[in-house]
């Protein structure tokens, strides 16, 4: 999922908990670790891509509806739902102005 565009790592202890990779202006990639979720390292991801853009979009499975919730929460807002070809899931383009 790491793209060739930049990716920021969120590391404590000696160990990578979570990272996030930008394309241009797409969020290709927010992962934060399982056993580390719910302790703001999503948030201080985000925050990082939002100070390295002025604008930010990303894909989301539209049925994952904790990371929806989340993406919503700050600041984005869903644009068009579309199929995944690859999946064929259904999958929900969101902006945000950083």
């Amino acid at each position: 999922y790491m793209v060739a565009g930049e990716t920021y790592f969120y590391e404590s202890d000696g160990r990578i908990h979570g990272f996030v990779s930008l394309d241009e202006n797409r969020l290709a990639a927010l992962f934060v670790a399982p056993c580390m979720q719910g302790r703001g390292i999503g948030k201080k991801l985000l925050e990082k891509a939002k100070a390295v853009r002025e604008a930010l979009s990303l894909t989301v499975y539209v049925e994952n509806a904790r990371a929806v919730g989340f993406y919503q929460a700050w600041g984005f807002r869903g644009v068009v739902e579309q199929t995944d070809p690859r999946t064929g899931r259904q999958e929900l383009i969101m902006t945000c102005d950083a």
